[in-house]
């Protein structure tokens, strides 16, 4: 069946091409289809050739649908791929995990995720190449947004269905939190630019709802750091009435969801401490750190759960043997990336997302003219909530997490390209205004004389 879904999926792609071709006008309606479709992960993927019944975070030679939409814009876009930013990044980190297939224990595997690096990234150009254009950036916010509300709606029905914590159709209500700090926290920073977008304003009150009713801790706790280190920038780089008026609207939601969220952590740990420690998560650290140290150039991408219960790491570290602990990775993305790929593979990880936030909070701060700034402070702060939250969590390297963290870098990539040339736009008409002053005067002196 799978095999099925995957011819279908590639041979719909020419048909997606034929449409974007021959509709140039509404090309921004493939944008929103791709950012909605990386939060909506219950669609079937299709695959040409798997194992579906490896312990992983990719099991085979995947197309998403999300993916051949990205591959049908970047076909048929007109921009120049020179001119994008953070590509040098993607290859080396490409570089990363090929090296890592020639120190798997298990080869395939290693592939399965090239694979999936090459997809996720080709989501990445797809936005990064176009997104400096108005229309493709307020497209993919709102397929942001729309996703958003999908995934509220699940939430909503799975608490009323007397669920504690709302997992959306993510599977765990950790990856749900991941995912929404990706897609809310920049159109939160375009509500504080000053867009009115009824779809950005129903995407913001979703995403509280999505925190709200995850019952995770450090969902909330982020989220929430996440929104105060964003006022804090916003209202640093640029203070208007409007937007003071937006933060005073945060806010209000935030206390209306306040109740809320502390209804879902009552639901959780029943009145008792909600600071338990996760003895669990210790012991899958304690087995990551040394595979990692027994290890130094890796144990090959996709490897981690193979190698963990196959050499003795789990056994050591003491973890409970049970589907639910012996068939994931460890709860931590820079843990997962060092023993996998190497400390080398794990500082490209860092760089891949340290660098694009910095490029971010530099140029919202470089062109304080811009409106667009706030939108670069929401996507950096969306990449520090990241690398916050990889802390706690390995979901960042499974398709749907990692093409939202390329969708929000692409956005980044395409904004920092846009406010430079609105800024250079600027100083051209200031020049040109000058100089037809000095023009202007030069004829009144003639005249005069």
């Amino acid at each position: 069946m799978t095999k099925i879904i995957a011819i279908m999926a590639i041979i719909s792609l020419p048909l997606i091409v034929f449409l974007i071709t021959q509709y140039p006008n509404r090309r921004h309606i493939a944008f929103v289809f791709l950012a909605a479709l990386s939060l909506i992960p219950n669609i079937p993927t299709g695959f040409i050739y798997g194992w579906s019944s490896w312990d992983g975070i990719a099991l085979g030679f995947g197309f998403p649908i999300s993916f051949i939409i990205a591959l049908a814009l970047v076909i048929t876009t007109r921009e120049r791929i020179s001119q994008t930013l953070f590509v040098s990044l993607f290859l080396i980190y490409f570089f990363c995990i090929f090296i890592s297939i020639f120190f798997s224990r298990m080869w395939l595997p290693s592939v399965f995720v090239l694979w999936q690096f090459l997809t996720t990234s080709t989501i990445f150009l797809a936005v990064a190449m176009e997104a400096h254009k108005s229309k493709i950036r307020d497209a993919v916010l709102m397929g942001l947004s729309l996703g958003l509300v999908f995934q509220a709606a699940n939430s909503i029905l799975q608490r009323a269905g007397g669920a504690a914590q709302a997992s959306g159709t993510f599977g765990h209500q950790n990856i749900l939190g991941l995912a929404v700090e990706l897609a809310w926290i920049p159109i939160l920073g375009a509500a504080l630019s000053g867009r009115r977008k009824r779809v950005e304003y129903a995407g913001i009150v979703a995403g509280a709802v999505c925190v709200a009713s995850s019952g995770s801790r450090g969902t909330m706790g982020i989220a929430a750091a996440s929104v105060l280190i964003l006022i804090v920038f916003s209202l640093f780089r640029r203070v208007t009435l409007r937007k003071l008026r937006a933060v005073s609207a945060g806010l209000i939601l935030i206390a209306v969801a306040t109740p809320f969220a502390l209804s879902s952590l009552n639901s959780r740990f029943q009145g008792q401490t909600y600071f338990v420690p996760d003895l669990e998560r210790l012991r899958f650290e304690s087995a990551a750190t040394k595979m990692a140290g027994e290890n130094p150039m890796g144990i090959g991408a996709n490897n981690y759960v193979f190698v963990s219960n196959s050499e003795g790491y789990a056994d050591g570290a003491g973890i409970a043997w049970q589907a639910a602990n012996r068939s994931v990775p460890v709860h931590n993305a820079y843990l997962l990336a060092r023993a996998e790929m190497g400390f080398f593979g794990e500082i490209v990880f860092v760089i891949l997302i340290v660098v694009p936030c910095l490029h971010g909070l530099r140029s919202a701060f470089k062109y304080r003219r811009s409106l667009d700034g706030d939108i670069a402070i929401g996507l950096a702060v969306a990449l520090i909530a990241n690398l916050a939250h990889n802390s706690y969590e390995f979901a960042v390297h499974t398709f749907y997490v990692q093409s939202l963290l390329f969708i929000v870098i692409g956005l980044l990539s395409a904004s920092k390209r846009r406010m430079r040339m609105h800024d250079l736009l600027r100083r051209a008409r200031l020049q040109r205004g000058r100089h037809l002053e000095g023009q202007a005067r030069a004829v009144s002196d003639h005249s005069g004389s």
